[in-house]
């Protein structure tokens, strides 16, 4: 796995394929691997796809006892994208990749082709104009502050899936979660670099910076999301002035999910035309 240095952080990405080119931003504690379904299927309709280990997660190792931001994650995406050689590119983020997106949004719309917003809000924000938050379903937050029982992993991994995705979901895929499991064994995941990547979101939010979308942007969300409820999606896209895609009966785990309405959506994004 090729890695980029952005300051002391050693970046880890993955490349595959040949064409426009995607980067795809994976939510908290996720890592790039765990785009496979969206990788493949963008591959095959011949788009360049860059996916990468956000800090502190994967391949991307970070010493304990450090903090970061949003914008340091951020920033790491562009260190990606400037050893792959792309001046321009287009932008895909799930959840805090979805966040990681937004800072990108705003800082250097310059750099953006396009951008879908997946599952994500801009965070909390005490300005009164703002439309009121909706708060998480109480068991899907709890099952994401406590993701890994190291006494029984994949019980817990299965828990956390049950709660976050639709009812059902993996009862009909099963060889979904199979995947993310072996995803998980051959890049497991550090419990002090999710605790971190949580503390960044938390402390995050775009909504005072937000304005009409820059750049072609389209905001996509499951509207059975227990984690961030679809409310929250559409006040996002209402803020930017731009299409909500709703995904009927998908909960959090878009990716997995709805892994061939996502590449639907971010490869039509690359025929989209960009501002004048």
């Amino acid at each position: 796995m090729p890695k980029v240095s952005n300051g002391d952080v050693e970046v880890a990405y993955e490349i595959h394929g040949e064409g426009p080119p995607v980067v795809l931003v994976q939510g908290l504690g996720g890592v790039g691997r765990s785009w496979q379904l969206v990788t493949e299927g963008l591959v095959d309709r011949g788009r360049t796809v860059v996916t990468v280990d956000n800090r502190g997660v994967g391949g991307t190792y970070m010493p304990r006892g450090v903090e970061w931001t949003v914008a340091d994650m951020a920033a790491d995406v562009l260190a990606v994208a400037d050893a792959c050689d792309l001046d321009t590119f287009h932008l895909a983020g799930l959840s805090m990749g979805g966040m990681i997106s937004q800072e990108l949004l705003v800082t250097c719309p310059d750099r953006l082709r396009s951008v879908a917003l997946l599952g994500t809000h801009y965070g909390m924000t005490s300005d009164p104009a703002a439309p009121p938050y909706v708060a998480p379903d109480p068991s899907a937050l709890a099952a994401l502050a406590n993701p890994i029982d190291r006494d029984d992993p994949v019980a817990s991994a299965r828990r956390m899936f049950e709660l976050i995705a639709a009812p059902g979901f993996l009862d009909r895929h099963p060889e979904r979660f199979e995947l993310m499991l072996e995803v998980g064994r051959e890049v497991p995941m550090p419990m002090r670099g999710f605790v971190a990547q949580f503390a960044a979101v938390s402390r995050w939010n775009s909504y005072d910076r937000l304005g009409p979308a820059p750049v072609p942007t389209v905001v996509v969300h499951g509207d059975a999301d227990p984690l961030i409820p679809f409310e929250n999606g559409r006040n996002l896209a209402d803020r930017l002035d731009v299409a909500l895609r709703r995904l009927r009966g998908c909960g959090h785990m878009l990716f997995l999910e709805a892994p061939e309405e996502l590449v639907d959506v971010i490869d039509g994004q690359i025929g989209v035309p960009g501002p004048a």
